[in-house]
């Protein structure tokens, strides 16, 4: 099948994601750096546009460093800028149960903060559609891949302790951030009679992520039938 117009700019925007060619701005992260395109970025993530508009005629205006999130979320957001990509397999993190789930929980306070409301939707989206997975295995109404129950609690742990080890008051104006909390807490609700003969994971909510406890408590206090599923952000 031939491609499309527009797959065809996505492929031609990649190849100079991934050479350079003609790069005007380097972007660093971490330990990593990317040579890519003030024009691309500017009109495509309102955060790069200001940054880059900022910068203009400045003696580091060739030179943006992300602090907001690590090397991996940074490259999934360029990728998507460039190519529009949210594929992740490419990216060096841990495999297993719950991989999926983390870095989905990584990615979309990143996407609300450069301004990609898209993504951010898609996020919380496989966000949701994993929670769900794995609330029905721990129910039994699926099996597990390894028949184990464990590793799944793990794997939620981990999405948990990510999403509250966030620099809040860099994203709480993003009034979708409340609806990734939301997720986690509708899960722990809807398996709490499991999770509840975990000490592992208890210990986890009352020792690390004490905010998240009370989150749910306050969840089990509302009256019945305020309970609902969050509303999904909206783009632009």
């Amino acid at each position: 099948m031939a491609s499309t117009p527009i797959s065809q700019y996505h492929d031609s925007d990649m190849q100079m994601f991934h050479k350079g060619h003609f790069s005007d701005v380097v972007v660093k992260c971490g330990d990593r750096a990317w040579m890519l395109h003030k024009s691309i970025l500017a009109s495509r993530s309102k955060w790069f546009s200001k940054v880059i508009k900022d910068q203009a005629g400045g003696p580091s205006c060739n030179l943006v460093t992300i602090k907001m999130c690590g090397p991996n979320v940074a490259e999934v957001i360029l990728r998507y800028i460039y190519g529009g990509t949210t594929e992740f397999h490419h990216l060096n993190e841990p495999a297993g149960d719950g991989a999926v789930l983390l870095m989905y929980t990584k990615v979309h306070p990143a996407a609300r903060y450069f301004g990609l409301p898209t993504l951010a939707n898609l996020c919380l989206d496989k966000v949701h559609t994993n929670l769900n997975l794995i609330a029905a295995q721990l129910r039994g109404d699926l099996p597990t891949g390894g028949g184990e129950k464990a590793p799944l609690v793990q794997a939620v742990t981990k999405a948990i302790r990510n999403f509250y080890a966030y620099d809040h008051e860099v994203v709480k104006k993003f009034s979708d951030i409340g609806l990734l909390r939301a997720e986690f807490v509708h899960f722990v609700c809807d398996v709490w009679e499991i999770l509840r003969r975990d000490r592992e994971f208890l210990a986890f909510m009352r020792k690390e992520v004490p905010n998240f406890a009370l989150d749910v408590g306050r969840t089990w206090q509302k009256p019945e039938g305020e309970h609902q599923e969050p509303d999904r952000c909206p783009g632009v």
